[in-house]
């Protein structure tokens, strides 16, 4: 568990889940980084952005998540979503309600359609 000004980092750790301790982390708050990059994740919290209000980048790629938490949604700033190397059958819904998203990365996933509101994005 690394935390260095704004960003939380837990790459290559092998994690099945994230850690409590995150939870109660006194900045959780002002994150703005998270990079869950290289573990074997099934699935993201919905308590883990529930707290967030400055979340701009999140890198979960190389994990084994099928789908993305509702509560992700409310990440308004959310800039870079990295989701590459995941098992997604399809991009989650949920990122269509990221306004700010500029840049969304999904390459080797089980995608095989590309759903029209990409083009909204």
């Amino acid at each position: 568990l690394s935390i260095e000004s704004h960003a939380l980092a837990l790459s290559s750790l092998s994690l099945t889940s994230i850690p409590p301790e995150v939870y109660i982390l006194k900045n959780v708050t002002a994150l703005t980084s998270i990079n869950l990059f290289e573990n074997s994740l099934d699935a993201l919290p919905e308590l883990l952005f529930e707290q967030m209000l400055t979340l701009q980048v999140l890198d979960a790629s190389r994990n084994r998540l099928t789908s993305l938490p509702a509560s992700l949604g409310n990440q308004l700033r959310l800039r870079l979503l990295i989701l590459n190397d995941n098992q997604l059958p399809e991009i989650p819904k949920v990122v269509f309600s990221l306004s700010r998203l500029e840049t969304l990365a999904v390459d080797y996933n089980q995608i095989t359609a590309i759903p029209g509101e990409v083009m909204l994005l």
